[in-house]
């Protein structure tokens, strides 16, 4: 019966799905958390759903890029794109830590935040417009479940910025380390499904570990902390990170690959002035191991990116890097043969 409470609690908050009435107590909310990936379960098994019928009917791109765009927003009720707004219009700002947390309080919204916003939807609109292989769609639909996952994985290990708010008053009633646990099961089911959907899994697990870096980067750096506006950010800035990841062995043809489905001709090799100009490039864990190897902070590379250039299209091969030592450096790209 509890377990049932917590559903309805964690159905309640992070959705418009109509669930009973239950009290928002301590008892109620102690593993609501546990429940918050299940409303991108549902998103992501309506947009499935929608995908089937669009094919069924022949309904054509555009009818099929707006129904997906506007299906998280209705089944969500916009709470987190009313964080990102607030986020937004926050990071706008040029001010210390607490005045971007006062304008995170704040009930107007500023010109940044509305332009944030239309930036965002077109962004989502336009991809969902070349999102029509099937495995493509499932990597999409998972990813709903896997960026709730992992914001649910930042509440628990990740420090408030105040104390107070929602976000501080479910993470005080939570038992952090039942979540923390359930978060990485999740995680760990959602990595095990993309693996079936090829470069596309791929690319949606490369994103999520980008984001979630540089979230947390965020996060600390401007504010000290998460707040649920900051959570709502994440959510949303996880699916507008749409950069593309082609990771494949040595003279697999993944530049092929990119010219043939993506139409980009020319493909650069990978350093820090093509990686913010250039629609593609190759090479990518060559570039990461110089970085490293120069002392460079990776998370603020690729928030750079992420900034500056966040519809690119990048070649790798992933390896594990290891130090002489033997010990384990990164789990990220390895020097190899170029493609």
């Amino acid at each position: 019966m509890n377990i049932i409470k917590s559903i309805c609690v964690a159905f309640s908050m992070y959705s418009k799905i109509p669930m009973p009435r239950v009290e928002w107590n301590e008892k109620n909310m102690k593993y609501a958390m546990c429940f918050f990936p299940l409303v991108g379960a549902v998103i992501g098994g309506l947009m499935l759903l929608v995908r089937f019928l669009c094919g069924r009917f022949g309904f054509n791109t555009s009818v099929y890029a707006v129904v997906m765009t506007a299906l998280p927003v209705l089944v969500s009720g916009g709470i987190h794109t009313d964080g990102f707004i607030d986020t937004v219009d926050a990071l706008s700002s040029y001010g210390d830590k607490e005045k971007k947390l006062e304008i995170l309080k704040d009930p107007h919204t500023g010109a940044f935040a509305i332009i944030g916003a239309v930036m965002y939807y077109l962004l989502f609109f336009g991809f969902m417009t070349e999102i029509w292989d099937i495995k493509a769609t499932i990597a999409v639909s998972v990813g709903f479940v896997l960026s709730r996952s992992l914001s649910g994985l930042a509440i628990g290990i990740f420090k408030c910025a105040k104390n107070s708010g929602l976000l501080y008053t479910f993470k005080s009633a939570a038992h952090k380390k039942t979540i923390v646990t359930v978060m990485i099961l999740y995680i760990a089911l959602c990595v095990a499904m993309l693996c079936f959907t090829g470069v596309y899994g791929l690319g949606t697990i490369c994103a999520a570990v980008i984001s979630f870096l540089w979230y947390r980067h965020v996060a600390y750096s401007k504010f000290g902390g998460i707040t649920g506006d900051i959570a709502g950010y994440f959510v949303r800035d996880f699916r507008r990170c749409i950069m593309r990841f082609v990771i494949g062995g040595a003279d697999s043809g993944k530049r092929d690959f990119v010219r043939e489905n993506y139409g980009i001709d020319e493909i650069l090799i990978a350093d820090y002035d093509s990686v913010l100009t250039a629609k593609a490039v190759y090479g990518f864990h060559i570039f990461i191991k110089k970085m490293m190897a120069d002392g460079k902070d990776i998370v603020s590379v690729i928030d750079e990116i992420s900034e500056k250039n966040h519809d690119i299209t990048i070649i790798s091969t992933v390896l594990l890097y290891r130090e002489k030592s033997g010990r384990s450096r990164a789990n990220c790209m390895r020097s190899g043969e170029q493609n």
